[in-house]
């Protein structure tokens, strides 16, 4: 560049001054030296330019970016809005159903109480059942038959009439019944429809289980009724007439409060209906 001649300035206005300040590099001026009192001067001028250009460019480079930006800004939201219409109406289905299925459990949990209601009911009614069939405890207030041989053997035929035939435990089992009796017992066997009154020889047995004298029948039930049928009743006539006959004791009193066992035999699970 030392080969270029300078440039007068004198007649060159200020904007000439600015394009050489432009053109100039760092070590060398293409046009005659700036006067010291106005270098400040330009160089301010060509800083305000600048940073006017600079300014133009930020300005139209954001323009241009929010113009290509609007619109995709727009299908965004339109694309959300869709998403939350949507969602919002699955929650709304979904809390519906929700009300439904609380609504359902509602109902099951009624029916789950009835039901739990009446399997309640039912054991109870299968355990009263089961103490009237014989085969669960039951206590309560009843009568209590006493048999007992004569006191002095009655022989006829080298048999002892005196003594106590299954014949006489049977008599008073069924007056009790005929009394109203809840619930019978021998000798704390427990009868129920399926016990058999047997005799083996001079030995009583209930349902295959031989008794040991003397023989104590218990009833439970109306106490009234059952000392009338075996105080005053045909039961009561018969008892009189073994008791004459043959000298067999009969001995009738009243219980209170008296504890009855289960029978020991198997609670029957199956019947069958007999077509005769």
């Amino acid at each position: 560049m030392s080969g270029l001649t300078s440039i007068a300035v004198t007649d060159r206005d200020d904007s000439m001054r600015l394009l050489y300040l432009v053109l100039d590099d760092a070590n060398h001026t293409f046009g005659p030296p700036t006067p010291k009192n106005q270098e400040s001067r330009f160089r301010g001028v060509f800083m305000g330019f600048t940073f006017l250009v600079l300014i133009g460019i930020l300005f139209g480079t954001a323009l241009s970016l929010t113009r290509f930006l609007d619109p995709i800004s727009d299908t965004t939201k339109v694309a959300l809005r869709d998403r939350i219409t949507i969602a919002s109406q699955k929650l709304l289905e979904a809390q519906i159903k929700v009300e439904d299925l609380n609504t359902g459990n509602g109902l099951l949990s009624n029916d789950l109480s009835n039901l739990s209601q009446r399997a309640q009911n039912l054991a109870s009614r299968v355990s009263s059942l089961e103490e009237l069939a014989g085969f669960q405890p039951i206590r309560g207030n009843g009568i209590q038959v006493i048999i007992e041989p004569a006191v002095s053997p009655k022989f006829t035929e080298g048999v002892d009439l005196g003594i106590v035939l299954d014949s006489d435990v049977t008599l008073i089992v069924n007056g009790m019944f005929v009394g109203g009796a809840q619930a019978v017992a021998v000798n704390d066997y427990r009868l129920t429809s399926l016990s058999a009154i047997r005799s083996a020889g001079e030995a009583i047995l209930v349902d295959y289980q031989a008794l040991i004298p003397p023989y104590r029948i218990v009833a439970i039930g109306d106490v009234t009724k059952l000392e009338r049928e075996l105080k005053s009743g045909i039961t009561s006539e018969e008892i009189a007439e073994i008791s004459k006959g043959y000298g067999v004791r009969f001995k009738v009193e009243s219980v209170s409060q008296i504890s009855l066992p289960g029978s020991n035999i198997p609670l029957p699970k199956r019947a069958s209906v007999r077509n005769d």
